[in-house]
């Protein structure tokens, strides 16, 4: 019974030898990334260029539907139907702006901005010059 004690002390020794430099590598790498993240955040905040953050996960989603559906000729098809661009346009979403982007625009806040853009007037659905 003592020898058996014996064994998995030496081998619980032995387990933790190993993992004990795994877990410190994590946390190097993870303490690595955290400050990565904060450099980009700063470079982003402070740039004295206007930049925007925008996700176009679900236009690509639908541009995906649309191919399924038989579309071939993307530009032909938002010719014909200048709704689905207004809709493609209504998908994008804006998850993030920079201090220039509000001095820009004139804007108090971060969400005085995005959420004014949220609900962007569809008046003219016309394919924009550079596509005709």
């Amino acid at each position: 019974m003592e020898l058996i004690a014996l064994v998995i002390s030496i081998l619980m020794a032995i387990v933790i030898a190993r993992i004990t430099p795994i877990f410190a590598g994590l946390r190097s790498t993870s303490e690595r990334l955290r400050e990565s993240e904060t450099r980009y955040r700063t470079i982003f905040e402070n740039s004295p260029i206007s930049i925007w953050e925008e996700d176009f996960s679900a236009v690509k989603t639908r541009f995906e539907h649309l191919r399924l559906e038989g579309v071939s000729d993307l530009e032909a098809y938002f010719e014909q139907h200048p709704e689905v661009v207004a809709q493609c346009a209504d998908l994008a979403r804006i998850v993030d702006v920079n201090q220039a982007a509000l001095a820009l625009h004139g804007a108090a806040s971060k969400e005085a901005l995005m959420t004014g853009l949220a609900t962007p007037s569809r008046q003219n659905h016309s394919m924009p010059s550079t596509m005709n």
